[in-house]
C-alpha cells in the first residue's frame, strides 16, 4: 500500500514545485493545498476506506499532504525573489532607463557647448548677428529636447515689447510681442518658466496658456540679474516634460548662459567699434565696413563717393575746458548725419573733429548735391553761437570713384587731399570733379 501512495505523490510534488516557482508565494501555496487534496482523493479512490483504518497509512497521508503544501510555499517564496530581481516595477525601470540615458545626454550637452564656443567668434561680430543666434537656439533645443516650432524673442529698443530674433522688419508693429500679456507676460514678470501640464504652476496659469492663440508647451525667460533680455517659446515637445523635467531645467540654464555670453560679446565688440560720444563707428571700424561696402558696390557696377566733414573749433572748446559742450556738439553732428543719410550708406567718426561718409550708388555730382544739403543742416547746428559760446565753421571734402573703381584707401587719400585744399583755400566744399572744383568760400 505504501507504493500505491508514493507512486502518484512524486509527480505531484514535482508539479507543485515547478508551478510554485512560476506563480509566486501566495499562488504557490494555494497550488500546494489543491494538489495535496487531489493526492488524498486519488489515494482514497484507489484504496477505499482501508486508508483511514490503518494508523501508519493515515499518518503517511497527512505527512505527504503537508510536504506538498510546503513545497508550493517554498518554491513560491524563491520565485518572488527572482521576480523582484528580474522584473523591476515601473519606477525602477524608469530609473534604470534614465540612468542609461545620462551619458548620452551629457555627451550631447558637452558637444553643444563646444559647438557654441567654436560658433561664437565668427557670428557675434556680424553686422546683424541675432538671426544666426536664433537659428543656433532652435537647433540646440531640437537636438537635445526634440523641440519644434521654437520662437526666441528679445527686447527691442526702449519700448516694452519683444521682437523675434529672426525679424523680417524690426520696425514693423506686427512683429512685436507684448511683454505684459499671456504666458510670455507671466514668465517675464515672475521670472519662472512655464511647462504645460505642470500642476505646481496652478490652474490659473494653465487657463492663461489655454486662452492663447498659439499653443505653448514650454516657455522660459532669459534673465541677467534684474534685467530681462528675452524669452524663448516652444510650441511642441516630443519628450515627456514630467519625466524629463531635469533635462528641461538644464537646457534652460544652458541656453540662458549662451544668450548672456552672446549678448555680452556683441556689446563688447560694439564698444570696441563704436565711439562713445558720437555713437558712430570709430575710424578702424568704419574703414573695415566701408571697404566691404565699396567692393559690394563695384561688384554690382555701382559708383561710390566719399565725403569728409570737418568741424573747426571743437579743439578750442576742449582747450578751454568746455568738454560738455564739445561732447554735445559731436553728438548733435552725429545725429544730423544719421538723419540725412540712407540706410545703406556708411558713416563714422574719423577723428576728434572730422566725420566721414561713404555714399553708395551715386556719382560725384549727385553726391555733391547731397553734401550741400547736409552742410546746410550742419551749419545751422554749428553756427548756434548762444549754445556753443562761439561760431563754429564747417568744411566738406568729396571724392568719387568715377569709372576706375579705386580701393577705399585711395578714395580716403583723395578726400583728405580735398579737405586740406578746402582749409588752405578757405572754401566751403572741395571736390575732385575738376581742377577748379570749389564752392562758396567760407567767410
Amino acid at each position: 500500500m505504501t507504493m500505491t501512495l508514493l507512486l502518484p505523490w512524486f509527480p505531484i510534488v514535482l508539479v507543485v514545485g515547478i508551478g510554485g516557482h512560476l506563480l509566486g508565494r501566495s499562488r504557490g501555496l494555494g497550488l500546494g493545498v489543491a494538489c495535496a487534496l487531489f493526492w488524498v482523493v486519488l489515494a482514497q479512490a484507489a484504496n477505499s476506506t482501508v486508508l483511514w483504518t490503518d494508523a501508519w497509512t493515515a499518518l503517511s497521508l497527512v505527512a505527504g499532504s503537508a510536504a506538498i503544501v510546503c513545497m508550493g510555499a517554498w518554491a513560491g517564496r524563491d520565485a518572488s525573489k527572482d521576480l523582484r530581481l528580474d522584473r523591476p516595477d515601473n519606477t525602477e525601470r524608469g530609473a534604470s532607463q534614465a540612468a542609461a540615458n545620462v551619458p548620452v545626454v551629457m555627451d550631447e550637452l558637452a558637444s553643444l557647448t563646444r559647438l557654441f564656443n567654436e560658433w561664437l567668434p565668427d557670428h557675434a561680430t556680424q553686422r546683424h548677428p541675432w538671426p544666426a543666434f536664433g537659428e543656433f537656439v532652435r537647433s540646440a533645443l531640437y537636438q537635445v529636447c526634440h523641440a519644434t516650432h521654437i520662437k526666441p524673442y528679445r527686447f527691442h529698443g526702449d519700448d516694452d515689447s519683444l521682437v523675434p530674433l529672426r525679424e523680417a522688419d524690426p520696425l514693423s508693429e506686427s512683429q512685436k510681442v507684448s511683454t505684459r500679456r499671456g504666458v510670455i507676460g507671466h514668465v517675464l514678470t515672475s521670472g519662472r518658466s512655464f511647462v504645460a501640464g505642470d500642476s505646481s504652476q496652478g490652474p490659473l496659469v494653465e487657463e492663461l496658456a489655454a486662452a492663447a492663440e498659439r499653443s505653448c508647451a514650454w516657455c522660459f525667460p532669459i534673465i541677467r540679474g534684474s534685467e530681462r533680455l528675452g524669452v524663448v517659446v516652444v510650441e511642441h515637445l516630443e519628450i515627456n516634460p514630467a519625466a524629463d523635467a531635469a533635462l528641461l531645467t538644464l537646457m534652460e540654464e544652458l541656453i540662458v548662459q549662451f544668450w548672456r555670453t552672446f549678448d555680452a560679446t556683441i556689446r563688447h565688440h560694439a564698444a570696441e567699434q563704436t565711439d562713445p560720444v558720437s555713437n558712430l563707428p570709430t575710424r578702424p571700424a568704419f574703414l573695415h565696413c566701408a571697404a566691404q561696402a565699396t567692393q559690394d558696390s563695384y561688384a554690382q557696377g555701382e559708383p561710390v563717393a566719399l565725403a569728409l566733414f570737418s568741424v573747426e573749433g571743437v579743439r578750442e572748446l576742449t582747450d578751454h575746458g568746455q568738454w560738455r559742450q564739445a561732447d554735445e556738439l559731436v553728438a548733435e553732428v552725429s545725429r544730423t548725419l544719421l538723419g540725412k543719410l540712407r540706410t545703406d550708406d556708411r558713416v563714422g567718426r574719423f577723428d576728434g573733429s572730422r566725420f566721414v561718409v561713404l555714399f553708395r550708388r551715386v556719382d560725384t555730382e549727385l553726391a555733391a548735391l547731397i553734401v550741400n544739403q547736409v552742410m546746410l543742416r550742419l551749419e545751422t547746428v554749428c553756427e548756434d553761437e548762444p549754445r556753443w559760446g562761439r561760431v563754429l565753421k564747417v568744411r566738406a571734402a568729396l571724392a568719387g570713384s568715377g569709372t576706375d573703381q579705386p580701393e577705399l584707401e585711395t578714395l580716403v587719400t583723395r578726400t583728405l587731399d580735398q579737405s586740406r585744399r578746402a582749409r588752405l583755400e578757405n572754401i566751403r566744399t572741395a571736390t575732385d570733379l575738376h581742377a577748379g572744383s570749389t564752392t562758396a568760400s567760407v567767410p
